[in-house]
């Protein structure tokens, strides 16, 4: 099972997502979850921060994680990882740290 099924099945679990939805994020192979460190990548290409708004709870599941052996091919191991959609932030203009 790759990460998308691992994390659509864990939508689902949760009631984040109907089968429907879910079927159509998979057949668009994205589904619009991601974890903190994934939205800090996007809030920087943007110019905004994203911080989770209080009281939010993300969904929590392993997906696969690789890191890199002597011989310079990847080892993959399963890693916990907690998973907000866009609506359980808050979005915050970046400012210039001078």
């Amino acid at each position: 099972m790759n990460n998308l099924q691992l994390i659509a099945n864990a939508a689902l679990e949760h009631g984040v997502f109907s089968e429907l939805e879910i079927a159509e994020f998979i057949d668009q192979g994205y589904i619009p979850l991601h974890c903190k460190s994934e939205w800090d990548k996007i809030g920087a290409e943007k110019g905004v921060i994203y911080k989770i708004k209080d009281g939010e709870k993300g969904i929590t599941c392993s997906i696969w994680k690789a890191k890199n052996t002597q011989n310079g091919k990847p080892s993959f191991y399963k890693a916990k990882c907690c998973f907000y959609k866009e609506e359980q932030l808050i979005k915050e203009k970046a400012t210039l740290d001078m």
